[in-house]
């Protein structure tokens, strides 16, 4: 699982959450409940499952994982085969199978690959419009689908489930220009919980491989 597939659920949760509607009106008023709802969770715990949809093939690929995040950069994502933690200074990412960790400089890492600036990267130049109402699991969600109006991003669709009784999403949808899918079920979110600083610290595994960067 490589940390593209990862990081976006952290997304979800950050910062600017969503672009300012373009078509205005009910959108952009729902825009602004996410994002008020987002910045006043300064903690958040997520339990979601994801699939992977390729276009080609119709294979599925599905794990499950978890997330704890405090304020922008400091996070931990677990998922069956991989663990990625930051503490805001470090990032140790620590893959299940090959018993390995890589360390990183969080200053010194690729601002496309953090959470904050990966949402910014997708959703820019996508343009945003209200769709009907779904319900999941018994939840009538409001719907925004994106699309990318300037051919730029990998991500030519994102569309994005709302519950309305937290004004947080419920489901995430990507899909690439290959017609790829991966699809997020946010199967539940605590807001502002106490998070221990350890959570934010990757205790390596003996025998690990280690590769500091």
């Amino acid at each position: 699982m490589k940390n593209s597939r990862i990081l976006p659920i952290v997304l979800i949760m950050l910062g600017t959450l969503l672009p300012r509607a373009a078509d205005g009106g009910d959108a952009e008023k729902l825009v602004e409940q996410v994002e008020k709802a987002v910045k006043a969770a300064k903690t958040l715990e997520i339990v979601f499952q994801e699939k992977y949809v390729w276009e080609m093939t119709g294979e599925e690929n599905m794990i499950e994982g978890s997330l704890v995040m405090s304020g922008d950069d400091r996070f931990r994502v677990e998922t069956e085969d991989q663990i990625l933690v930051s503490d805001g200074t470090t990032l140790w990412t620590y893959s299940k199978p090959a018993h390995r960790v890589l360390i990183d400089r969080l200053a010194e890492t690729d601002e496309a690959l953090l959470p904050r600036q990966l949402l910014l990267q997708y959703t820019q130049g996508h343009v945003p419009r209200k769709l009907q109402p779904e319900k999941i699991d018994g939840v009538t969600c409001e719907v925004l689908l994106f699309t990318d109006s300037e051919g730029r991003s990998f991500f030519k669709k994102w569309q994005v489930w709302i519950d309305p009784g937290t004004s947080l999403p419920k489901r995430l949808l990507q899909e690439d220009l290959n017609g790829n899918q991966n699809i997020y079920e946010i199967k539940s979110i605590r807001t502002g919980i106490d998070i221990g600083k350890d959570v934010f610290h990757f205790e390596i595994p003996e025998g690990a491989e280690v590769i500091d960067m």
